[in-house]
């Protein structure tokens, strides 16, 4: 398992908070981010400045990120309500521009989402109310060891994305300085008994996250819809049906009509089946608040950021377009600055969606940089399958299928595992180097 014997009363006392008996999503998240040097140079001032968004307009600090080298114009941007308002044809057109934007980035920007504004505006209230408070209240909400990859309060200095590349990439022994971020990290599934898990929560966050969790539930499950659509498209079939009937804009420029057995292929939800098991297991949520601290009295290391360079894990990663203030993508070598738009989502794809397609799909990296050094904050929802599932190509999908699967065919919790113990190792590391009992 995860965690030693010693922490099984963690466990329970996390299960309300959703904290699973076997390494979920939650456990990897914080797990990959962790590096304990807490540094005493993040003490003064973190608390004390104003919430703002803007990047600061000038910096002496060498970590401060330089201007990406492209526009945001490469992230393709698609309405949630026109596709599912939309006709066949409609459709199809969204379908191959996703399925094309999936290949080339893995990212897109999503509007027409149905989270209302003054939901997410809640959110970062009780965010700010909650990271506000002094360090010795925000750690009663941690786990009692202060361990990465349990639900609730994670202090700053406990965690270095960027870590997460050497797990990756072996050859990387860089140690990454600790990310310029602390979180609070919440996990649910909509049939677990969500009032008891308000009670857990600090005073400030109760019945906002839940509810935003529960609506960013049903975006992330109609981002699966979409996307299963633009996946069960590359039928050759269909292909050919697209190449001959549908225009740029959409619209049929022929009469012809499409099977019914074809049209019966593209409603197959896929990703559902794969994301909820036949057995009944729901897909679980995890969001995390994260508080991008004020810097303005803290000395920045060489190549420190607000997160280090990353691939998300597992399927869509939702983030909302007013927390994207620094989030750049690295396509094709070059750092790319993502949109931002308060009424609009900025959604990626995982490594393990990047497996399940066969390498159809991209998971770029992606890094969120110093720009400013005002305080702000940010909300990715990631959602989590089973971990039970096979790493196989998605059933149903005929791109996906058409060559020699890349990867090894083995479970979700197989294909974490190794990580875990790797990360571990890592981090045992960087505690003796700094004398840090683990």
């Amino acid at each position: 398992g995860l965690y030693s014997e010693s922490t099984q009363d963690v466990h329970k006392k996390q299960a309300n908070m959703g904290m699973p008996a076997t390494a979920t999503l939650t456990s990897f998240i914080c797990l990959l981010f962790a590096n304990l040097r807490f540094s005493a140079a993040l003490a003064p001032g973190i608390y004390g400045a104003d919430c703002a968004t803007s990047p600061s307009t000038s910096s002496s600090s060498s970590s401060m990120s330089s201007q990406p080298s492209r526009t945001s114009s490469v992230f393709r941007e698609f309405s949630l309500t026109e596709f599912k308002s939309g006709d066949l044809h409609t459709k199809l057109r969204i379908a191959r521009e996703l399925d094309d934007a999936m290949q080339h980035t893995g990212f897109f920007v999503l509007r027409d989402h149905g989270v209302s504004p003054e939901l997410i505006n809640a959110v970062y209230r009780a965010a700010d109310a909650f990271f506000e408070k002094p360090s010795e209240y925000k750690m009663q909400f941690t786990n009692e060891t202060v361990t990465w990859g349990l639900p609730g309060y994670c202090p700053p200095g406990l965690e270095s994305e960027g870590r997460a590349r050497t797990v990756e990439n072996p050859e990387e022994k860089t140690l990454s300085p600790s990310d310029l971020v602390e979180n609070f990290l919440y996990s649910f599934r909509p049939s677990e008994d969500l009032e008891a898990k308000e009670l857990l929560l600090p005073p400030e966050l109760k019945s906002t996250i839940r509810d935003y969790a529960l609506a960013t539930h049903k975006v992330i499950e109609d981002v699966q819809r979409m996307a299963s659509f633009a996946l069960s498209a590359t039928d050759p079939e269909i292909i050919s049906y697209m190449h001959n009937n549908i225009t740029e804009s959409g619209h049929a420029q022929t009469p012809s009509n499409l099977r019914e057995d074809l049209v019966r292929v593209l409603n197959e939800n896929l990703l559902e089946r794969y994301f909820h098991s036949e057995e009944h297991y729901e897909m679980e949520i995890l969001f995390r608040l994260n508080h991008y601290f004020d810097l303005s009295n803290v000395e920045l290391e060489k190549n420190q950021l607000r997160i280090g360079e990353h691939r998300d894990f597992t399927g869509f990663t939702l983030l909302s377009g007013e927390d994207v203030k620094g989030l750049e993508v690295k396509v094709d070598g070059e750092w790319i600055a993502a949109p931002s738009d308060p009424h609009k989502y900025v959604i990626n794809g995982g490594i393990l969606l990047r497996e399940i397609t066969n390498n159809r799909w991209r998971a770029s990296s992606h890094r969120v940089a110093v720009t400013s050094r005002k305080r702000r904050f940010s909300i990715p929802v990631f959602g989590d399958p089973d971990h039970r599932n096979i790493v196989q190509p998605l059933k149903g999908c005929h791109a996906c299928n058409a060559e020699p699967f890349k990867h090894p065919r083995i479970t979700v919790q197989e294909l974490l595992d190794p990580i875990f113990e790797a990360v571990r190792t890592e981090n045992q590391l960087v505690h003796d180097s700094v004398g840090t009992k683990v």
